[in-house]
């Protein structure tokens, strides 16, 4: 969980960074055990950066659903197992 935290952390940090990165609001996709992890990044990184993010958190099948729906987003974090 640990490893996640700090990956997710270094995420974020990019797309900060990035130009790229320009939208009031932030569409990402989780799996659903990793929201307990989602629910205390996200207000620490809606504070410093003033970006909103929604997430949206799901099983596989839901999640590939979600992805393939034609509805956009800007991330996609997952399991690897």
């Amino acid at each position: 969980m640990r490893t996640f935290s700090f990956a997710a952390v270094g995420i974020f940090a990019g797309m900060m960074l990035s130009s790229a990165a320009t939208a009031a609001e932030l569409r990402v996709l989780g799996g659903g055990a990793m929201a307990a992890v989602w629910v205390g990044l996200k207000p620490k990184f809606e504070h410093t950066s003033g970006h909103k993010l929604d997430i949206f958190f799901g099983t596989t099948p839901n999640l590939i659903k979600e992805a393939t729906s034609g509805k956009p987003f800007d991330v996609g974090v997952v399991p690897v197992r």
